[in-house]
């Protein structure tokens, strides 16, 4: 168990120079895991911290969450993030516009303790250029699913992230 992981970078933990996945925390006493992304560029740097999810926060079997202001723009896009501690299954994503019009709806299988990432999901969902979109993620019984949004500047690669609701 690490006392302190502060400052661990992924190619120096996992030997990878990018990629996705999860990283499980689990312990007997309390404690306080986020995760800091960030980005360097010539025109300045950015980051974020984002707090770990806790057990509370899964998509269990059956239920839905949803991530309001889902852009997809040319200046904004948002990825979705999925990870299953569950049992192998497939999620369900329909998405809205802003006037709450279905627009599309995704099937997207995982495995179990899979990581799954769906790239400019409204654009995916046939609904390029919202501003104010939302998507509805619904997972099956025996799923953990955990499941958050990236938010994307298109000219820097700012990342945003937020947890469905």
């Amino acid at each position: 168990m690490f006392s302190r992981a502060r400052g661990l970078a992924w190619p120096s933990l996992f030997s990878v120079t990018a990629g996705q996945g999860a990283l499980i925390v689990t312990a007997d006493v309390p404690v306080a895991v986020s995760t800091r992304v960030a980005a360097r560029h010539a025109e300045g740097d950015y980051a974020t911290f984002f707090a770990a999810f806790d057990g509370a926060d899964t998509i269990v079997g059956g239920s839905s969450k949803t991530a309001f202001g889902v852009p997809q723009t040319a200046s904004r896009r948002t990825h979705l993030l999925l990870f299953n501690n569950g049992d192998a299954g497939t999620v369900t994503v329909v998405g809205y516009d802003a006037k709450g019009n279905a627009v599309g709806t995704l099937s997207v299988a995982i495995g179990e303790s899979q990581a799954v990432r769906v790239n400019s999901v409204m654009e995916q969902l046939g609904a390029p250029g919202q501003s104010l979109g939302r998507i509805a993620v619904t997972s099956v019984p025996g799923m953990q699913l955990y499941a958050e949004t990236a938010e994307v500047d298109a000219a820097t690669g700012d990342v945003d992230f937020a947890r469905l609701k």
